[in-house]
């Protein structure tokens, strides 16, 4: 079984404090709504779910929600999230490459985002992983992947994203995300500067290794698990997807 922990894991505790989750779920509602309604979904699968919002939106639009994480502490949270909102949500620990040693029923749609596949580590893990999802996914569902656009990182030069600013529980934080592109894959490196009430600032830095993921693998992977009929977004707002320009890459695809 393959890994997904990793940056992600490591750096958790801050998780919720660097992303605006009411933000973010506004931002992609509209999206996952036109991909469910375009097969008329009733179940989905939230892979690699994290934090649980998500599958937690799912579940509030009236579906029957799961959702897999390998990591224990991510579950644990993502199921407390669930009983705090009222939502019934099966969550179950398990690897992407694996969903159906857990997973027996056909679902509707199929959803992984967040980066999630780049942190499978080999190619081939990727590739079980959509294969796996393409298994659970009944014939003429939607599957949904995202992924970053490493297209717009220059060979061996550093990219940072935009800066985040924060302020929890009387603590001040600045997030920001470097990433540096070599080969086929890419080095990410997520810092994080939080001061107090002496003022005083204290760095903190989480790495990890990245698969490079271009539209011709996500694509051909999809094609070999089954879907077809693929679309390809440059974001949430639906805009076609531009290697040149996108800051991400989206593949929506029906199961034949």
């Amino acid at each position: 079984m393959a890994g997904q922990p990793s940056v992600f894991s490591s750096s958790e505790p801050y998780y919720d404090i660097m992303v605006d989750w009411e933000k973010r779920l506004a931002n992609e509602s509209a999206f996952f709504q036109r991909a469910f309604q375009s097969v008329h979904a009733q179940s989905v699968l939230d892979c690699a779910c994290g934090l649980g919002h998500h599958a937690c939106l799912f579940a509030r639009w009236g579906m029957h929600v799961s959702g897999s994480d390998l990591s224990e502490e991510m579950i644990r949270k993502a199921r407390h999230l669930a009983d705090s909102q009222g939502q019934a949500v099966e969550f179950i620990q398990i690897s992407y490459d694996a969903l159906t040693n857990v997973f027996s029923h056909p679902f509707d749609a199929v959803v992984c985002t967040g980066n999630s596949l780049s942190l499978a580590g080999k190619r081939s893990v990727v590739e079980d992983a959509i294969g796996e999802m393409g298994r659970l996914t009944r014939p003429h569902g939607v599957l949904v992947l995202h992924v970053v656009n490493y297209e717009l990182f220059p060979p061996g030069k550093n990219t940072y994203g935009e800066p985040v600013a924060r302020e929890h529980l009387g603590q001040n934080y600045i997030f920001l995300k470097s990433f540096c592109r070599a080969g086929t894959t890419c080095d990410m490196d997520l810092i994080v500067l939080q001061s107090g009430a002496t003022g005083t600032w204290t760095r903190t830095v989480f790495s990890e290794r990245l698969l490079l993921l271009d539209k011709a693998s996500l694509v051909g992977m999809a094609e070999k698990a089954g879907f077809g009929k693929i679309n390809l977004y440059g974001g949430y707002g639906m805009a076609p997807f531009d290697p040149r320009t996108s800051q991400d890459l989206i593949l929506v695809a029906r199961k034949e």
